[in-house]
């Protein structure tokens, strides 16, 4: 009994470990997709402190960092165009909107030359379940 208890354990520890660590909420996904007809600029970052750098963007591309969730994540991007726009795009509320019942996330953002959309899931434009979010 005492060793089926013990692979049961281990087996459990299996399935949250992760090679930075223990993910014990959700093992989130976030990607930003280029929809716009000219190069896109990006630079993410977290109010925990990590920068994930500077990233250029050509039309089609898609920047993707992975994050397990801890109590108060949040993650801005600054997105320069021909202007630039600060914006949240991971947080409780984006969140509630990706979230699909699994123990992995994945959030989707489109920029497009009218605004920001979220969706849950990577499905063609503009059909299939895109928010606009936020406008530039």
């Amino acid at each position: 009994m005492k060793s089926y208890l013990f692979v049961s354990f281990l087996l459990a520890l299996s399935l949250v470990y992760r090679s930075n660590g223990f993910c014990f909420k959700v093992d989130w996904q976030i990607h930003i997709l280029n929809g716009l007809a000219k190069k896109l600029l990006i630079h993410p970052t977290s109010n925990d402190g990590k920068d994930l750098g500077s990233h250029l963007l050509n039309y089609g591309d898609d920047f993707v960092w992975q994050f397990c969730e801890n109590y108060g994540n949040v993650y801005y991007s600054t997105f320069f165009m021909d202007y630039l726009a600060n914006r949240t795009v991971y947080n409780y509320e984006i969140e509630r909107n990706c979230y699909q019942g699994i123990r992995t996330g994945s959030c989707y953002w489109l920029v497009r030359l009218d605004g920001f959309y979220l969706n849950g899931k990577n499905t063609p434009f503009p059909g299939g379940g895109w928010v606009k979010y936020y406008n530039w």
